[in-house]
């Protein structure tokens, strides 16, 4: 709908609200793989139409189909995000400054839980990384983990610990 603006005219609205960000998955999709990068190319020009920035999350889970940093399949998670963020740089994107969350969720399984909490920090700090081995860290604001709860809302569950372990581990590169 965000992209054929039907049956809600999304863009106008979010023109109309003055919506500065748009939160949207990226290629590959963990829970479509019918979805291309073309598909995902088309919901970024539609965000940018309506006047708004994408926010992107990437996909963590294992055996999907990667890119390398240089865009040929093959790739590990760190070296698809570097493959994506010189994607959309890139004419007709250019996006200079980019968001990107590391994965979607990771305490639960809706695209794919962590087994530990240093799996996932492991993770982030390859992508941590790579970003900075291509030159692009500087380009990017990246964030994570996105949690399924809110934090210390009761007993010490694993979100909270993931929350935890992940800022004594990275607070100096988030």
């Amino acid at each position: 709908p965000l992209v054929v603006n039907r049956p809600i005219n999304f863009q106008r609205d979010l023109r109309q609200n003055r919506v500065p960000i748009v939160r949207l998955g990226s290629f590959p999709s963990p829970r479509n793989a019918a979805q291309t990068l073309a598909d995902f190319d088309r919901k970024v020009a539609a965000i940018q139409k309506s006047g708004a920035v994408p926010l992107f999350y990437a996909p963590i889970k294992p055996g999907l189909p990667y890119l390398q940093a240089n865009g040929q399949p093959g790739g590990t998670i760190a070296s698809h995000i570097v493959a994506l963020v010189k994607h959309y740089s890139a004419p007709p994107f250019n996006l200079q400054k980019q968001y990107w969350e590391v994965g979607n969720e990771p305490d639960i399984g809706i695209d794919y839980k962590v087994q530990t909490t240093q799996e996932y920090i492991d993770l982030f700090r390859s992508v941590h990384n790579a970003l900075v081995a291509a030159g692009l860290r500087d380009r990017v604001t990246l964030m994570g983990p996105v949690t399924s709860r809110a934090y210390r809302q009761g007993a010490i569950l694993f979100a909270d610990q993931l929350m935890e372990d992940f800022l004594a581990q990275c607070h100096d590169i988030v």
